[in-house]
């Protein structure tokens, strides 16, 4: 009997604070990272991210994030202020 593993991307990319990122399934969910809350796991960690789309307030939510979900978007950051 034989397994076949199937691995859907390997990551070995840490997500820097400002960095764009959007859901691997749906690309037009973009967010920026604030903050890597596991910078040592490269793959099965979880960032904080603030997202760009607006929501009925008019204001991004804050949320956590798997790192396995996220894509990056472009390779420049934007500033974060806190």
């Amino acid at each position: 009997m034989e397994y076949i593993i199937v691995v859907r991307g390997t990551m070995k990319t840490k997500f820097e604070t400002g960095t764009i990122v959007s859901h691997r399934d749906n690309p037009s969910w973009k967010a920026v990272v604030i903050k890597d809350i596991f910078p040592r796991r490269s793959t099965w960690g979880m960032v904080k991210v603030v997202t760009l789309n607006t929501n009925v307030s008019g204001r991004g939510f804050v949320t956590n994030m798997p790192k396995t979900l996220l894509k990056r978007v472009e390779t420049k950051t934007m500033k974060i202020s806190a």
